[in-house]
């Protein structure tokens, strides 16, 4: 009788844990929490200056922007903007340093991605707290 009964609890333990390794957590992929993000947001209303110590360098070939922080203090929770519509929120841009973005990785509002565009972008800006900056360059590599 308790060999039965142990035998049930452990079946029951072992479909109990083989259901928790089948379970899936339902994480939305990176593109859906980027797509989100443009979505939630809205081009600046404030007038774009020009930025002296941030520049942006374009590399078709591997459809990448740099990013450059010429200044001496990281950049934190800021939003480079491509044309107006593609947004993507970079976390840090480290002072005397950069960070390197892929095209694809902006999106509009709709959740539409820059890459389906297939164009260089011809307006790069960056919002930074209430400012919006016009970066220095682009320089296309």
């Amino acid at each position: 009788m308790i060999s039965k009964r142990l035998t049930a609890m452990m079946a029951g333990a072992a479909l109990s844990a083989l259901v928790g390794c089948m379970t899936t957590t339902d994480t939305p992929a990176p593109s859906e929490h980027l797509a989100a993000y443009a979505a939630s947001t809205n081009y600046p209303s404030v007038k774009a200056e020009q930025s002296t110590e941030v520049g942006v360098t374009i590399e078709p070939s591997s459809k990448t922007l740099r990013v450059l922080n010429f200044g001496q203090k990281s950049i934190d929770n800021c939003e480079v903007w491509l044309n107006g519509t593609f947004v993507y929120k970079v976390d840090t841009i480290p002072g005397d340093g950069y960070v390197t973005l892929r095209e694809a990785d902006f999106y509009d509002r709709f959740g539409h991605s820059y890459a389906d565009t297939q164009s260089t972008p011809s307006r790069i800006e960056l919002r930074y707290g209430d400012h919006l900056w016009t970066m220095l360059g682009p320089i296309v590599q």
